[in-house]
């Protein structure tokens, strides 16, 4: 699969306005990152079909353009960077899917708009991240479901005032994510990291969170599904990980 990916950059190389960074991952550039970002999308179809549904930070559209083909009854992909959104509309269109270039702290869709909103590895570049939450709470539908990605402070920044990725005002450590999720959500889950800090500081942290009693959901790595509240959730991708992966309604 990969192999093939290379091929398919070296005859069709991507546009030359853009201009990709590790922080915008896109299917031009195949590499161990862009597949894990793939994954997590994977793990998020499962809540698309017959939905509407809207992805915060669609960066390229690969994933918006999956949901779309996994059928999502709508999908309203946005971000911030039209460089990203003239790269998806080229790339990735589909009956039903719009792309609009927006800043997720500024949500212009009407309330009550979505069944479900997707948002992964973006609220760490926000500098208003609470901003962002309180407008996808906005638009989401009583009863609909938010799945939100992000990475984990203890894995990359542990101990740190600021973060060491110059594109990430914030990172978060468990129970921020906690806290602010639970101040829009009734029913806040958060699935756990399965890879392990290099810091020593940060698996320090981790062990005293665990004291406390503030650990995530750690699925068995043979578990195929988990029920939470009432919601049978499939594992099946949600195998990488370095970041936290949250489901609140």
């Amino acid at each position: 699969m990969k192999f093939l990916r290379s091929i398919k950059q070296a005859i069709n190389p991507p546009p030359k306005e853009y201009h990709h960074t590790i922080e915008r991952v896109c299917p031009d550039f195949p590499d161990e990152n862009f597949d894990n970002h793939v994954r997590v999308y994977e793990f998020g179809m499962q809540f698309v079909p017959g939905k509407d549904v809207l992805d915060v930070g669609c960066g390229t559209g690969y994933g918006s353009h999956l949901f779309s083909t996994k059928g999502a009854r709508s999908v309203l992909a946005i971000d911030f960077s039209d460089e990203a959104i003239s790269y998806a509309k080229d790339h990735y269109s589909h009956p039903g899917l719009k792309y609009r270039q927006m800043d997720a702290q500024k949500i212009t869709s009407p309330d009550n708009a979505f069944d479900t909103i997707f948002s992964s590895e973006n609220i760490e570049h926000l500098q208003e991240p609470e901003l962002c939450l309180t407008h996808m709470r906005r638009v989401l539908k009583d009863g609909g479901i938010l799945v939100m990605g992000t990475p984990n402070k203890e894995y990359f920044s542990p101990g740190m005032e600021e973060t060491s990725n110059e594109f990430h005002p914030h990172e978060f450590y468990f129970e921020d994510i906690e806290e602010m999720l639970k101040q829009h959500f009734e029913s806040v889950f958060i699935f756990e990291n399965t890879v392990e800090s290099e810091s020593p500081l940060g698996r320090e942290m981790k062990e005293d969170r665990r004291k406390r009693g503030k650990l995530g959901i750690l699925p068995e790595l043979d578990q195929k599904t988990i029920t939470l509240g009432g919601r049978q959730v499939d594992l099946t991708y949600l195998n990488n990980t370095h970041s936290f992966m949250t489901l609140s309604w």
